[in-house]
Parts: structure tokens; C-alpha cells; sequence
């Protein structure tokens, strides 16, 4: 089933709220059957530079989860950070909206006639499974830094 992408006017409200600068992109993913490590080493050398130079994001990373040792159900093996501070979230988040839709019709229907995708994609990332969540802070809900 695949999720919709919030509207426009839902976002705005949202920014009004919360003001720009302050989201990340949380994304809950696996490997293909097999390919944990060329998804990996795709992840960490390619996707998320491709990410933070082409989209704005402030910083990216590539975790694996330890959870699974005591939540053996948990159905994602990996979680990737995308931080948004400073950059223009709207535009951000419409580029990179498009960016996958793109993608997701070629998978659609590879053969047909349309612009290839801006981000392409590895073949050994499960991306049917993947979920994405985009997250805002709460007003004064800004990140805590230690005080030293």
C-alpha cells in the first residue's frame, strides 16, 4: 500500500506552526533479500551525499538497528537521520516529494516514456517495505545541547 504524500496546504499549516528550519526525515528501511552489504556500502558512499548536496539537507546518516536483539519482531533492520535546519523546508520537502514520485512510477512501469528519476535508487534497497516519516519540532521544542 502506498502512503500518500501530505498536501501542500497541510504542509503550510504546519510551518506556520512549527517555522522553518526545524524537521528531519526519519526513514525506516531493509536491504533486498541478500544484499545487505552492497545496500549498505550504497547508503553510506552514495545516497546519502546525494541527499545532503542535492536536496539541502544539513546532515545525513546511515544507522543499523541493535533493537532486533530485543524486539525480534521489529520488521527494519536499518534507519537513516536526514536533519533540516536553516534550509527552506518547503521547498525541501516538494523536491524531495517529486524526486520520489518520480522514482516510484518507473518502478510502476519501467518501460515507459518519462525523465529519469533525480534520485536514483540502489536495486538492492527493499524499497516497497521502506516507510519514510517527515518529523517537525514542537515550538520551544528545539534540540538540547549539553552544557559543558
Amino acid at each position: 500500500m502506498r502512503k500518500t504524500i501530505p498536501s501542500a496546504c497541510y504542509l503550510r499549516k504546519m510551518m506556520r506552526r512549527v517555522g522553518a528550519g526545524k524537521a528531519c526525515l526519519r526513514l525506516f528501511t531493509n536491504a533486498a533479500a541478500g544484499r545487505d552489504q552492497e545496500c549498505a556500502d550504497w547508503y553510506v558512499e552514495e545516497h546519502v551525499r546525494h541527499m545532503v548536496d542535492r536536496f539541502g539537507f544539513k546532515s545525513g546518516q546511515h544507522f543499523q538497528f541493535d533493537m532486533q536483539q530485543y524486539f525480534p519482531d521489529f520488521p527494519f533492520k536499518y534507519l537513516t537521520l536526514y536533519d533540516v535546519d536553516g534550509v527552506d523546508f518547503e521547498r525541501l520537502y516538494n523536491e524531495h516529494a517529486k524526486s520520489m514520485k518520480a522514482h516510484v512510477a518507473s518502478l510502476d512501469d519501467p518501460d515507459a516514456d518519462r525523465p529519469k528519476a533525480e534520485m536514483p535508487i540502489s536495486e538492492a534497497l527493499d524499497l516497497q517495505g521502506a516507510r519514510s516519516f517527515w518529523l517537525t519540532a514542537l515550538h520551544g521544542a528545539e534540540r538540547k545541547k549539553a552544557h559543558n
